[in-house]
């Protein structure tokens, strides 16, 4: 019921209701469970998860850049989060929304935990970003050698 869940909590950031804070943090708090789908190529439940906590990340970053102070201790406490992408989002949603005193206690938490590199991670207009050029391979391009050709023959085995 991924969807389904990704979908409310979705709803719940785009209503912006400074009383979603508290909800918007339980989802986030809670435990992302085991991988359920460890044998597949195409899903993952554990990414599934993190997006939907995300998600509930950006919902409290809008209430922050709204002036709800709530919002900006959640950010703080969850950037020492476990899952990486958690601990990022909470990271660029404090250092575009929080107060000057906000920022300096990031910093310092982040310069505590030697993570001083999340501060260089920006958004981008994925318009913007590099695009990789090649085929199946992409080859650098200080790369002189032209990449394998594709082998289409039939498979053995």
């Amino acid at each position: 019921r991924y969807l389904d869940r990704w979908s409310l909590v979705h709803l719940i950031s785009e209503l912006r209701l400074p009383g979603a804070v508290k909800a918007l943090n339980r989802i986030i708090t809670s435990r992302v469970p085991a991988e359920r789908a460890p044998d597949s190529h195409d899903i993952s439940t554990v990414t599934e998860e993190v997006m939907i906590r995300t998600t509930a990340v950006e919902g409290v970053v809008r209430l922050s850049a709204d002036g709800v102070e709530e919002a900006r201790t959640v950010l703080l406490r969850h950037a020492r989060n476990r899952t990486f992408s958690i601990r990022r989002a909470c990271v660029q949603g404090l250092m575009e929304t929080g107060t000057d005193e906000d920022k300096a206690q990031l910093r310092s938490l982040l310069k505590e935990r030697g993570e001083e590199g999340l501060l260089e991670i920006r958004r981008m207009d994925v318009r913007e970003a590099p695009q990789p050029i090649g085929g199946r391979f992409v080859v650098h391009p200080n790369v002189k050698d032209a990449p394998p050709a594709h082998d289409l023959g039939r498979r053995e085995g």
